[in-house]
């Protein structure tokens, strides 16, 4: 019985290796005699072709090409520099992003000609606080021998020695600029790697909205709500910052070709008058001339960003010129707050337009009120709004209008009873160089 068993055993192998050795015979006489045409050129598209893939016959040069959409769909595409996250084209999406690898890398630093270095800051403040941290840090640093732009972005919570114990969490960049402005742009500085600052301009909430809505944004506060987004477009403070670089640059870029003639001057003289800055006109100007002098045309790629500290990260590039671009950031913020937002009423109050005016209003009416008895506290009082340009705020251009007449006409007021004729005259030509920046956008 065993020795049936055995004999079976030994059967059943003897036929499984004569099956291999025969279909293995097989298979290699097939490939030898029609393998290799299956990997020549010309029988690829007949190959496709079996796959009902579209193919055609280029009849000048006999070669046949076929739609490779398939393929691609199974293969991954090559690698590039530029990473492209691919988005549906529902209007609600924006177009595709880039990446910038470059920004946060730290390389050294081999330009050596002269540098006109510009101080940008943006302060965070409610209306009528003169108190400000430094809520946006950057330098335009100005590459005067080279025609090139540099846009150096310092996060706001970069460590910073502003006489506070370490463990309150204060010693940081953007609380530094409450020691006083020398203190903080000599911090900036040395954070961006440069030997000093020459000039600076700074603008808050307010002053901000107003020059994007020169720009021609038409919702500059959602705008300006993109360019302050921390949490929801990711990266923190490093994208975030990185985000404002690019709106800038993108803005120099489009605007550049614009600041000449009358037309440059009514353009300079406004924008000034929008903000703070111990630039003046002449100053400006004569920077534009020594860019233009070097090459500079305006184009975007002499304006480079450098995040500093170096954190090499990839930043997203957005288009804040494009308005598909705007509104799906916009949407992606929204639906961020609206998953964290608790009681935000207050909050929302200062974002309400109306409720804006009404304690514009309010407040105007209780300090003018105190003009000829005491000019003095007038000014003290008016002034914060008129250089914070409160008006911007308001939607409505009439009642826009309203407020910035009520602090401006009540300001001269109280200036000229002081017997301040400089400061009198200075208001009313500010508010005669914003009017003339806005006409010209209309027209």
């Amino acid at each position: 019985m065993k020795n049936r068993r055995f004999k079976l055993k030994w059967i059943i192998i003897l036929v499984l290796l004569l099956f291999i050795v025969i279909g293995g015979s097989l298979l290699l006489m097939m490939y030898l005699t029609f393998g290799t045409q299956f990997t020549r050129p010309e029988n690829i598209a007949s190959l496709y072709s079996t796959l009902k893939l579209d193919s055609s016959v280029d009849d000048e040069n006999a070669v046949r090409t076929f739609d490779s959409t398939f393929l691609k769909s199974l293969m991954p595409e090559s690698d590039t520099s530029v990473k492209i996250i691919k988005l549906s084209d529902d209007p609600g999406h924006a177009p595709e992003d880039k990446f910038d690898d470059k920004a946060g890398k730290y390389v050294r630093r081999v330009y050596n000609g002269r540098r006109i270095n510009i101080a940008v800051t943006g302060v965070d403040s409610r209306l009528g606080q003169r108190f400000k941290h430094a809520d946006a840090n950057h330098v335009i640093s100005i590459l005067a021998d080279s025609g090139k732009i540099e846009i150096i972005s310092l996060p706001r919570d970069t460590y910073a020695d502003a006489g506070f114990e370490d463990t309150t969490g204060f010693n940081k960049l953007a609380t530094m600029r409450a020691k006083g402005r020398n203190a903080y742009l000599k911090e900036v500085a040395s954070i961006a790697g440069l030997d000093k600052i020459h000039y600076w301009g700074e603008f808050g909430f307010s002053q901000a909205i107003g020059i994007i809505e020169w720009l021609g944004h038409e919702k500059p506060q959602s705008t300006l709500k993109i360019l302050r987004s921390r949490q929801a477009l990711g990266g923190d403070d490093y994208q975030r910052v990185y985000n404002q670089a690019q709106f800038m640059r993108q803005m120099i870029s489009n605007n550049f070709s614009n600041l000449h003639g009358i037309k440059g001057e009514v353009i300079i003289r406004g924008v000034l008058s929008l903000i703070e800055s111990n630039l003046n006109t002449s100053k400006f100007k004569e920077i534009l001339h020594l860019l233009e002098e070097n090459g500079f045309s305006g184009n975007v790629e002499d304006i480079t960003i450098k995040i500093r500290p170096s954190f090499p990260i990839e930043y997203k590039v957005y288009d804040f010129s494009n308005p598909l671009t705007l509104l799906h950031l916009t949407s992606k913020i929204d639906a961020a707050h609206s998953k964290s937002r608790k009681d935000t009423s207050k909050d929302q109050n200062y974002d309400d337009s109306e409720y804006i005016y009404k304690v514009l209003r309010q407040r105007i009416d209780k300090i003018v009120g105190d003009t000829i008895k005491n000019p003095s506290q007038v000014i003290n009082n008016l002034k914060i709004y008129f250089e914070q340009k409160a008006w911007f705020q308001i939607d409505d251009s009439t009642d826009r209008y309203d407020i910035r007449t009520a602090i401006s006409e009540n300001l001269q007021t109280a200036y000229m009873m002081m017997k301040d004729t400089v400061s009198a005259t200075e208001v009313k030509n500010k508010v005669k160089d914003e009017d003339d920046l806005f006409k010209l956008k209309n027209n």
